[in-house]
């Protein structure tokens, strides 16, 4: 038995090193990096602009949650994607976390984000980093999604848009 897996492997192994092997290796990655390119092509535009409108739809959601959106970026490129800046505002009890999970519940990428995001609240309390302090949350909607925690040094300023003054007020003469 084990004679017959090693021929076995032998005979494989020279098939992939003969030159049909190694045609037949070369296009299955062809056709598997130009499948992967047309997906990657596919997320733009139309994919984009439904994950907008699913991020505005969970925004209120995120707010409830105890944190606020501080600034939106949209990254457009061969891997579009939108992250969302969030600064935590207040922790919710877990009988507050499950009643609005609850709530999220069928509405895809909500529900997904606040599972996430509570997630990420709970491993930024086991993280600690000798002189930084916890700034922010970044969360990427894209092909590959993620939530990064960031840790700012003590003693610089956050570079969030919720660490800069609120504008003032001011009116623009005509000219």
């Amino acid at each position: 038995m084990v004679r017959r897996i090693i021929d076995e492997g032998k005979k494989l192994g020279q098939k992939l090193l003969s030159d049909q092997g190694i045609r037949e290796t070369s296009e299955q990655t062809r056709v598997w990096y130009d499948k992967t390119i047309a997906g990657l092509k596919e997320f733009g535009g139309d994919k984009l602009a439904a994950s907008a409108r699913q991020l505005n739809e969970a925004l209120p959601y995120i707010e409830r949650a105890g944190f606020r959106v501080v600034e939106i970026e949209v990254v457009l490129g061969l891997t579009p994607a939108l992250r969302p800046h969030l600064q935590f505002e207040r922790a919710l009890s877990e009988d507050e976390k499950e009643a609005l999970l609850a709530e999220a519940r069928g509405k895809g990428l909500t529900h997904t984000i606040l599972s996430s995001l509570f997630s990420a609240i709970n491993m930024r309390q086991r993280l600690n980093f000798s002189d930084f302090s916890f700034d922010e949350i970044e969360v990427e909607i894209g092909v590959l999604p993620s939530i990064s925690l960031k840790f700012l040094r003590n003693g610089y300023e956050s570079h969030s848009l919720a660490a800069l003054p609120a504008p003032a007020d001011t009116d623009v003469a005509d000219g």
